[in-house]
Formats: C-alpha cells, sequence, structure tokens
C-alpha cells in the first residue's frame, strides 16, 4: 500500500472525511437565495391558479345550468352572492371576504337547486356582472327553457369577473343564446 491510500483509509476510519463548515455556508446560502428568489413567482402561479379554478368552476355551473333550464323545461337563476353588493347603473359588484366568501347559487324557477351551490376560493374578492338583472339589479344570470339568456340586456353579451385580492381579473362572456366562454384577462376580445 502507498502512503495515498493509507492516509485515506485512516481518515475514513477516524471520521476526518466530509465538507468542512465553510463548504456547509456557502451550500446553505446559495439554497435561501434560490428560495429567495423563486417563492414571488410561486405564490403569484399559485393565485392565478386558484383565480383560473373559480372562473372554471361558474363556467361548468353555467353550462350545466343551462342545460338544467332546457331538461327541465324552466327557467334557472345563477345568483352571486358575496358579504355586500354595490350597483352602478345597471353594472353589479359582489364584494367578498374571507370571512364571507363570494357563493354562486343555481335554482331553477320553482326555487329549486339545480347544482349545490359553488363557494369561490377566498381569494376572489370582487365579481362584477355587467348588465346585472331585474329591479333591484341584481348579480345574476338567467337561462330560459330554450337554453338562451334572459334579462339583462338579452341582446349584448353578459360579462361577469372575477378578480382577486392582488387585482388580476379573469373574465367570462355569457351570450345571449346562452353560450359561455372565459378568457384570462379582463375582457374576452
Amino acid at each position: 500500500m502507498d502512503i495515498n491510500s493509507l492516509q485515506r483509509q485512516r481518515r475514513l476510519i477516524t471520521g476526518t472525511a466530509g465538507f468542512s463548515l465553510l463548504e456547509l455556508m456557502i451550500v446553505v446560502g446559495i439554497l435561501g437565495l434560490l428560495v429567495a428568489l423563486l417563492t414571488p413567482n410561486f405564490m403569484e402561479s399559485v393565485r392565478r391558479g386558484k383565480l383560473k379554478q373559480a372562473v372554471t368552476e361558474l363556467n361548468g355551473g353555467l353550462t350545466v345550468s343551462r342545460m338544467s333550464a332546457m331538461s327541465r323545461n324552466r327557467t334557472v337563476t345563477i345568483k352571486l352572492v358575496g358579504a355586500s353588493t354595490s350597483t352602478s347603473g345597471s353594472n353589479v359588484t359582489v364584494t367578498g371576504t374571507s370571512a364571507t366568501p363570494i357563493t354562486v347559487q343555481f335554482t331553477d324557477s320553482k326555487g329549486l337547486p339545480v347544482i349545490p351551490t359553488q363557494v369561490l376560493s377566498t381569494d376572489i374578492v370582487q365579481a362584477d356582472t355587467i348588465p346585472g338583472v331585474g329591479s333591484p339589479v341584481v348579480s345574476q344570470v338567467q337561462f330560459n327553457s330554450l337554453g338562451q339568456r334572459i334579462g339583462g340586456g338579452a341582446t349584448v353579451n353578459q360579462l361577469i369577473t372575477l378578480k382577486n385580492f392582488k387585482g388580476l381579473t379573469y373574465s367570462l362572456h355569457v351570450t345571449p343564446a346562452g353560450k359561455t366562454r372565459w378568457c384570462p384577462q379582463a375582457t374576452c376580445s
């Protein structure tokens, strides 16, 4: 055996092989820097994901409600409810809080639930319906027994926007024919 192999065996036996404290501190510092740089991007993608989930669930609920209106041969109403509601002209804003999130109720003309009430993520703090429907103006969408949207300027698209607490906005359009589409911006073109 040569001298190098004897020194290696001695280090293994005595436990002196390994990393120095300085090397470990450098690795920990690099990992900390990476975490600090990546956390804001991760949090933004989580917020965006919650908003996308809320708008796609609402879109799905509207589609099921439209089909229920046609199959039940009744008007179906989809209403957004939150901690507070305000109106400006025919525009309705529903505001939610962490204690009272915005919910979506789906009922037919006899008051029977079409599908269970949806609770939007507590990240969603505002829902706008343009135009609102009825008197007093409320934040809702209605489908008749033919699956067409009724009320609230039934000749133009009805816009529903969902906004999270960081101001990120997704929108959902309901056409007079009752078809829906959503997009990841304040208005769909």
